[in-house]
């Protein structure tokens, strides 16, 4: 008699931990429910530690140096600030973006808005894409723009990822915040591009998370963020549904801590904040003055908050909806 296949896919075990699935931590009579009554869901951060090339969650003291996850979401952010850091400690910045295509001007010392982008940049940014403030657009955006001489951005971006471990130690019901510096957004986009290329959403994939040592050219050390994809455990469709549940969740949660990332001040020395000129990818060519890299469809108007900001409308993949449009 021929020996019966087994679906692997259906046998493998469950990949998220139990707490994600109903089974409460202990056998106590009380909900975790309660606890929430009245009361905004905060978005915990995992921050990274400078020296050691460990993680640590915010607020704790225990330090891992690496961990599994599913990326619940991810978007970029963007910071820029009109004199060099250093000067003027706790300053907000003069423009961020919560989602790295529009930005959100402060108030500059003569009481208009901060934002670098020259007036007739602006004018025909409102004409064609119904926004003064496009990022693709700035020319602090630009490479070689850094203050101090060097050939990154005055206006620097980071990406955040939002994760839900999938280690029983570091187990959660609500997804952690983890920013990533600037010297590794080449690793985020060869991550990225690599799934797509598989054809596989980065919510239905575990991914390892750990740090390298790496040394830029005037000799300073900085963590860099390493990202593997296990196409081994790939989530089934009902741990899915339940990635696609707390993505709904805390949607607004996700909004709110996105604007906080982009506009708060400058981070304490214990997290990693490698200069850009670390980063591994070569160098981009200059932004064209012309907002080429502009969405092709006229986005909606962005309102005052940051964190009201939405994508442009225009077509996307699952995994993008998923990802940016919170």
């Amino acid at each position: 008699m021929p020996e019966k296949k087994t679906d692997l896919a259906t046998a493998a075990p469950n990949l998220l931990p139990a707490i994600l699935h109903g089974q409460d931590a202990s056998d106590e009579i009380f909900s975790t429910k309660d606890n929430m009554v009245g009361v905004t869901p905060q978005v915990p951060r995992i921050e990274i530690l400078r020296e050691g090339q460990v993680f640590r969650i915010a607020g704790s003291q225990e330090t891992f140096p690496e961990f599994n996850a599913v990326i619940v979401a991810h978007h970029a952010t963007r910071t820029y600030y009109s004199k060099p850091m250093g000067e003027g400690a706790n300053r907000r910045p003069d423009c961020s973006s919560s989602n790295g295509l529009f930005g959100s001007p402060g108030q500059a010392d003569d009481g208009s808005d901060a934002c670098p982008i020259p007036p007739e940049l602006r004018k025909s940014n409102q004409a064609k894409y119904k926004n003064q403030f496009i990022c693709a657009t700035c020319p602090k955006n630009e490479w070689g723009t850094e203050p101090k001489g060097g050939r990154g951005k005055a206006c620097k971006e980071r990406h955040v990822l939002y994760l839900m471990p999938t280690d029983p130690e570091l187990a959660s019901k609500i997804p952690f915040l983890l920013r990533i510096a600037p010297s590794s957004l080449g690793v985020k986009d060869r991550f990225f591009t690599l799934l797509t290329t598989r054809g596989i959403p980065h919510q239905t994939v575990i991914t390892k998370l750990a740090l390298k040592q790496e040394t830029n050219a005037a000799g300073q050390e900085y963590s860099e963020l390493i990202m593997e994809p296990d196409f081994k455990k790939k989530l089934a469709r009902p741990e899915q549904i339940i990635i696609k549940e707390l993505l709904d969740l805390y949607r607004d949660a996700f909004q709110m801590a996105s604007a906080e990332v982009a506009t708060e001040s400058e981070e304490p020395i214990v997290l990693d904040d490698a200069p850009e000129q670390a980063a591994a990818e070569p160098e981009p060519p200059a932004a064209p003055e012309a907002p080429a890299a502009a969405p092709a469809t006229p986005p909606p108007a962005a309102p005052a908050k940051a964190q009201d900001v939405k994508p442009p409308k225009k077509p996307r993949s699952k995994d993008e909806e998923m990802a940016l449009n919170f």
